[in-house]
């Protein structure tokens, strides 16, 4: 972990405040997303050992905001498809094709969203984090159920 901080390794995700979601937010390389799990990993292997209930919380915390991280490039991914037919059919003023709707819908719904909101309330703790599950809720899940809601109307 000291490694990944001094080498300022991790850029966040890019998700501006202030803007309209978009589902490359979250995104991340594989150099990222390989190095947040490696440290998951080393997290579940010293997990049971003998830890003062303080450690055994931060480590859960810091696990949960790893996995919650990987949980969302996952989700952003699977809803990129289903946004761009839509962005580019409602630019062509023109229908996509059901078979092309259906695909996107089928890996929109594959996208695990329940347990990344799940995974964010578990290491929630302070009213700023309750914020931003408020604003995961607005901009995330709300434009996951407007797109999952276009992509079944064009898939009939």
């Amino acid at each position: 972990m000291a490694a990944v901080d001094t080498a300022n390794a991790w850029e966040g995700p890019q998700s501006p405040e202030y803007f309209a979601f978009r589902p490359d937010w979250g995104v991340l390389d594989e150099a990222n997303a390989a190095s947040r799990q490696g440290i998951i990993d080393a997290i579940d292997a010293v997990q049971d050992k003998e830890q003062t209930p303080q450690q055994r919380r931060n480590l859960k915390s810091f696990r949960a905001m790893l996995s919650f991280e990987l949980l969302l490039d996952k989700v952003v991914r699977a809803m990129a498809p289903g946004w761009e037919l839509r962005d580019k059919t409602l630019a062509e003023n023109r229908p996509a094709s059901r078979e092309a709707c259906a695909a996107a819908l089928r890996e929109l719904e594959s996208a695990p969203v329940e347990e990344l909101i799940r995974t964010y309330v578990s290491r929630t703790g302070s009213r700023g984090e309750m914020g931003i599950l408020t604003s995961i809720n607005q901009r995330l899940w709300n434009n996951y159920l407007l797109l999952k809601n276009y992509l079944q109307e064009n898939t009939h």
